[in-house]
């Protein structure tokens, strides 16, 4: 399993992170950073994983931003194709 690093940097960026964390070192993790003032960036097509860990969520599509919400605004969104992917998955 992954290991939490010991080296303090100001912005973190995971692909995937819930193919190498469990979600309580996950979370771990994420309030380390959190407690040092930094910013966790992770790449996800899981939406349970976004849902428990995300505050703010970019939408990507085929590499172009097409939306920044907040958890709640992605998860309640009358955006047709945003209510598909906050329903279904990407």
């Amino acid at each position: 399993s992954a290991q939490i690093p010991k080296k303090k940097y100001e912005t973190y960026f995971i692909d995937e992170p819930e193919n190498g964390f469990s979600p309580e070192i996950f979370a771990k993790f994420q309030q380390e950073i959190i407690s040092n003032q930094g910013t966790l960036m992770f790449v996800t097509h899981n939406l349970l994983f976004l849902e428990e860990f995300a505050d703010q969520i970019l939408v990507l599509k085929y590499g172009e931003c097409i939306g920044h919400y907040s958890k709640n605004n992605f998860f309640n969104s009358e955006d047709p194709y945003i209510s598909y992917i906050a329903k279904m998955g990407c």
